[in-house]
């Protein structure tokens, strides 16, 4: 019998709430098998901070107390030439997923879904965040009884405007639908499960989120009657038209949720969330 497995997706807010942050994924770690990260940043310049805020190396500090884990990291986009510390630098934004060293990984990767990985070599521009490239990372996993198991990150396009659709959004789903549907099965004929899970900018309802659960994927938060995914840490949080939610997991029917948790843990203006499947 598939033995239980653990994942929790969190988007990370760049790093902002660094000490609880790192705190709250090394106590996690001994219980999860999976970590899918929004929001990543990488360098390898000696500048570590963008506006004293933005942790530039966190894809390393999370390695550093995650030393059982396999961490990948899929860029969308770079920056080069930010010299506002007296040096040039530059980092990298995207995806990341840490996987149990023990687990086996047959395929990993990352696909893009709205535009292209930019360079940028101007410095760094907060603005153009809203037009961002975005891509999905996925893992492919096989336990011993050679079950075959895609796990698929995302960060959705942010647009400044809410989580309405729009166009470039339906686009979007159109190409994450098209990715899952051509991972069927492995060599051996077995058919793959399919988890998706991560930031996807969206509201429930939106046209966007249904083409995806038109797939036949369940979505977890709506099965399990999840409130909010964002918590008390988002700067829109109590006002008029705070949008309670942007993230999602959903799964194939063949992977079989034992629990679902989405708890406010005060380490980003997202709630982790946590689910435990066989």
């Amino acid at each position: 019998m598939t033995e239980n497995t653990t994942l929790l997706s969190l988007n990370v807010w760049h790093g902002k709430c660094f000490p609880d942050l790192m705190d709250y994924i090394e106590d996690c770690a001994a219980n999860t098998d999976i970590f899918c990260f929004q929001e990543m940043l990488s360098t390898i310049s000696g500048q570590h901070r963008l506006d004293n805020i933005w942790r530039l190396n966190l894809f390393s500090e999370l390695s550093e107390v995650l030393p059982n884990f396999i961490g990948l990291f899929a860029p969308a986009r770079d920056w080069y030439g930010i010299t506002s510390y007296g040096e040039e630098y530059h980092f990298s934004v995207g995806l990341a997923t840490f996987i149990r060293a023990s687990m086996r990984v047959t395929h990993s990767g990352d696909i893009f879904v709205f535009r292209n990985r930019i360079h940028y070599d101007t410095g760094y521009d907060g603005s153009k965040n809203k037009s961002a490239p975005r891509n999905l990372q996925y893992v492919i996993t096989r336990d011993h009884e050679g079950t075959q198991t895609l796990i698929a990150n995302f960060h959705g396009i942010w647009n400044g405007k809410g989580k309405t659709d729009t166009p470039e959004r339906i686009a979007q789903s159109r190409a994450i639908v098209r990715f899952l549907n051509q991972a069927r099965t492995n060599s051996d004929g077995i058919m793959t499960r399919k988890i998706l899970c991560g930031d996807f900018n969206l509201m429930p309802k939106t046209r966007s989120i249904q083409m995806i659960e038109e797939t036949g994927l369940t979505n977890l938060i709506t099965s399990f009657n999840i409130q909010e995914t964002r918590g008390r840490l988002s700067p829109f949080y109590g006002k008029p038209d705070y949008q309670k939610f942007a993230d999602y997991a959903f799964v194939s029917k063949d992977v079989r949720v034992r629990s679902f948790v989405v708890p406010d843990s005060g380490i980003s203006d997202h709630l982790p969330m946590i689910f435990e499947f066989s």
